[in-house]
């Protein structure tokens, strides 16, 4: 593989992590009412910014050569890393009495006798497993 095939793989696959971040982000700030209308808005530009990079970066690739690609990748990864340290910076941690405990989903699928590769019926009992693996750190 090229230099070039490695780093679009590389990070279209960290791209497509940034949503599911900036939900979780998000929903750190906010009251449980507050969370539909906020992702519905993160959904939207989400949606809004698929539609358009694209564009973008076609756009500039016509102007400027393929080069222009990885140059549009950088300068928004970039933009958006400087944001988010700039953010951070602005605000205050989420205080500890205020989060809730991780919940380890792949422990609780494997405790319940589910296969995430398929579909199997939990053995009785897997439940009350589930649930105390839930409860334990």
């Amino acid at each position: 593989m090229s230099r070039s095939a490695v780093f679009l793989v590389d990070s279209s696959g960290s791209a497509l992590t940034l949503y599911s971040l900036a939900v979780s982000h998000v929903n750190d700030k906010l009251e449980p009412a507050q969370m539909v209308a906020a992702s519905s808005v993160l959904l939207q530009m989400n949606g809004t910014a698929a539609a358009v990079g694209p564009v973008l970066a076609g756009s500039l690739m016509h102007a400027f050569g393929p080069r222009a690609y990885f140059a549009t990748l950088a300068t928004l990864t970039g933009a958006l890393t400087v944001y988010d340290l700039w953010r951070k910076a602005q605000r205050s941690p989420v205080p500890r009495a205020q989060k809730g405990p991780f919940i380890n989903t792949q422990q609780i699928v494997n405790c319940a006798g589910l296969d995430p590769g398929g579909v199997q019926v939990a053995p009785s009992g897997s439940v009350k497993a589930a649930e105390a693996a839930q409860s334990s750190p």
